[in-house]
């Protein structure tokens, strides 16, 4: 399965029940960092004309247009769709939501020879969809939250990776506590999914893999000051077991400079001959002056014979994932090597230039990645160009240039390809 992941991801498990969705509150993909958020109105009241004006509605108009040469093959795609969905208050530490995702196919501004149609904006390559996508009772009391469903969750291996018209969204259970203001403890379990990773019809809610029970997981997380420790169990039946740790933090300098630092890894083990086995470690650091910011990140694989290392389900944690390239579909490419990465980047934030806000202005960033595969002369590279526009609070325009080369071992170029993609959404 082809996994693709733009942000440095740092989890904050401190919000991972706690909002309808994780926000990004700093500019830009490169160094892109999570908080929670949680919408819905706290003041419980059992009055239905109460209740009837704290409901929310939630609607999302989202347009991608994709572009792909892949050797002598270039496909192109455009959908118009969004999410849409409404929201109960809370009452009595109850609430509910219910939400759609659509992405709709308009044979005007699509090629009408479907061999040169992108499938990856469609179900099954060439289908428009509409499909309840989240669908959820959430409980609240106290430092205790809980919730149960179809929900939209981010853990550093089970993630929306919102990078076309539907995000991954997961069936289960999931709980949190809050024991003071800096630990909190997460866990859940979860059956199946839907969404972009999911396979080819991303609107089927799947299991993680045939007549698998689903996915346990524990996770805790402990915060003092500007840097946080998180730790996290998985065990994903008919796949893997997996360990995964990390730690970051930024340093202010002075009123101009800042440091960002992080340290991960990773520890897998094969379950009922999935392939699937071996560790990963990675450090990250970025250094911020003013309104630019550059920095490097690595990763080192260590892979267990004639196995791979995984993503997980989504766009995974690696500090050195690019809009294509992660450690895990490098691996894909080469069972059973151990490989080296590293990522180069930086980037302009515009954001001053309107209110003097991170979520509103222009914010450039370019990015290089290696992937070096030990005991093999295959070599995986990839540069990328991003542009993150927002307009207003509700207006935003994404745009994205990949460029993917795969070298050596007398290799064709028939694996390399070039991709843009423009994405604009509006939301009420």
């Amino acid at each position: 399965m082809e996994k693709r992941h733009l942000w440095l991801f740092v989890v904050s498990a401190t919000g991972l029940l706690h909002g309808e969705e994780t926000a990004v509150v700093s500019q830009g993909w490169y160094h892109s960092k999570k908080a929670g958020r949680y919408d819905v109105p706290k003041e419980a009241t059992a009055k239905l004309a109460r209740w009837a004006e704290e409901s929310r509605i939630d609607l999302r108009l989202r347009t991608l247009w994709l572009d792909e040469s892949a050797g002598a093959s270039k496909t192109t795609a455009t959908a118009v769709g969004g999410h849409f969905g409404f929201s109960t208050p809370d009452v009595y530490g109850v609430s509910g939501r219910i939400k759609a995702y659509t992405s709709q196919k308009f044979w005007g501004i699509n090629p009408s020879n479907e061999a040169i149609l992108n499938p990856e904006l469609y179900r099954r390559g060439t289908e428009s969809f509409t499909y309840i996508a989240e669908a959820e009772a959430d409980y609240e009391w106290r430092d205790l939250s809980v919730r149960a469903g179809r929900m939209r969750i981010e853990t550093p291996f089970a993630d929306p990776d919102d990078i076309r018209m539907a995000p991954n969204t997961f069936e289960g259970v999931a709980l949190s506590y809050r024991f003071d203001g800096s630990l909190t403890f997460n866990t859940m379990f979860l059956t199946r999914w839907a969404g972009f990773d999911s396979g080819e019809a991303q609107t089927d809610f799947v299991r993680f893999a045939e007549d698998s029970a689903g996915m346990a997981m524990v996770g805790a997380a402990y915060r003092a000051g500007e840097t946080e420790v998180s730790f996290w169990y998985y065990r994903v039946d008919r796949l893997y077991d997996l360990v995964y740790a990390e730690a970051v933090g930024n340093r202010v300098l002075s009123a101009q400079w800042h440091v960002d630092w992080g340290i991960q890894g990773a520890w897998m083990d094969e379950r009922d001959g999935s392939g699937i086995g071996g560790s990963v470690v990675g450090l990250t650091g970025m250094v911020h002056y003013r309104n630019f910011y550059g920095g490097a990140a690595y990763n080192y694989a260590f892979v267990d014979d004639g196995m791979a290392v995984t993503d997980g389900m989504g766009g995974g944690p690696y500090f050195t994932s690019l809009d294509e390239a992660t450690v895990a579909s490098a691996s894909a490419l080469a069972p059973g090597h151990d490989i080296s990465v590293y990522r180069l980047g930086g980037g302009l934030d515009l954001a001053w230039w309107l209110h003097d806000s991170t979520e509103e202005g222009l914010h450039l960033e370019a990015m290089f990645g290696e992937y070096d595969f030990k005991s093999s002369p295959v070599t995986v590279s990839e540069t990328d160009a991003m542009l993150w526009l927002a307009l207003t609070d509700r207006i935003r325009l994404d745009a994205v240039f990949a460029d993917f080369e795969v070298r050596g071992a007398g290799r064709t170029d028939d694996g390399d390809f070039r991709r843009v993609w423009i994405r604009a959404e509006y939301g009420f």
